[in-house]
């Protein structure tokens, strides 16, 4: 089956917004071992945080093809393992890649520093020959015309009251502002959902609106990721505090497997948190109010209702 025609029949039946880049099938993990050209780099034995070790090897090969794309000229110095959160995680370039877990590694005889540093060890031997790894950066752009970030073919459901930190481009001042006006907004810090995040350096586009007669408020209708990715969100800037806590559990989930039968990634959705609840208020002023927001001045932006958006692997992934 021709991949065009394979990714345009699983959108349709799955209504999933299939991105344009995908990764060549030499990208990916074999079960549940990593690889790059074809040759294992390290194998991830148990699962954790309510991944299989396959989904979390998957999650892992996206995160280094990823890396890799973006890293000019990688090699074995780039390879590191840094102490997170209790956890040791082996990175590329300072991007995640993989959490060394206490499971896998006592199946390997080891402590959980000892299997980062025996993951560490073998992907900088992959990297130790420049043109091999030129060739499979070449593998993961060329044969597809991946042009953006490999990873952003995933969106889940956020839940309601996700909080969005976010700084506005430009002075949000009250008497100022007109209805219809366009406003965007950055998101300064990655929004952990479950093993993913909204990634830090996303674009939020929104426009003021006139919620009643002379009062006003900011809705923001598009959320853009770094990689390029946008999906619809229905999210207002608000003057609220509230405590996000969004953790995986068992709603509509579409499983993430790696597909043998086409040379794609298929997209997923993933639902976490959508069961969640939470009151939302989304800040208004007026014109006489003498409200502002400086620009660069830390806010908040909050999803008022569940919503689709586009993540990657996040430092919390498995």
């Amino acid at each position: 089956m021709k991949v065009n025609k394979y990714i345009s029949a699983f959108a349709a039946v799955a209504g999933i917004l299939a991105v344009s880049s995908f990764a060549p099938a030499e990208a990916f993990n074999r079960g549940n071992s990593v690889t790059m050209n074809g040759n294992p780099i390290f194998h991830i034995d148990c699962g954790a945080e309510g991944y299989s070790a396959e989904k979390r090897a998957w999650q892992a090969q996206d995160a280094l093809d990823n890396a890799l794309f973006l890293t000019n000229n990688p090699g074995p110095d780039c390879v590191s393992v840094a102490s997170q959160n209790g956890a040791y995680v082996l990175k590329l370039n300072g991007c995640y890649i993989a959490t060394a877990d206490g499971a896998s590694a006592a199946s390997e005889g080891m402590t959980a520093e000892g299997l980062a540093e025996a993951w560490a060890n073998s992907l900088k031997a992959s990297l130790s020959d420049p043109a091999q790894t030129a060739a499979y950066i070449a593998k993961l752009k060329d044969p597809n015309k991946v042009q953006g970030v490999i990873i952003a073919e995933r969106k889940l459901f956020a839940p309601m009251g996700t909080v969005l930190p976010v700084i506005f481009d430009c002075n949000l001042t009250a008497s100022e502002l007109s209805v219809g006006q366009e406003v965007n907004a950055r998101i300064i810090t990655s929004v952990p959902l479950g093993g993913y995040c909204i990634p830090a350096e996303s674009l939020l586009i929104g426009k003021v609106v006139e919620s009643r007669p002379g009062v006003y408020s900011v809705r923001m209708e598009t959320l853009r990721i770094p990689g390029g990715t946008e999906m619809p969100i229905s999210a207002v800037l608000t003057d609220r505090a509230y405590v996000d806590a969004v953790a995986p559990h068992a709603v509509a989930t579409i499983g993430i497997p790696a597909n043998s039968t086409t040379n794609t990634r298929v997209p997923a959705q993933i639902g976490i948190g959508t069961g969640q609840s939470a009151s939302v208020v989304a800040m208004t002023f007026t014109r006489e109010g003498g409200y502002k927001i400086a620009r660069g001045q830390p806010t908040n932006v909050v999803l008022e209702r569940v919503s689709s958006v586009a993540v990657v692997p996040g430092r919390l992934a498995m």
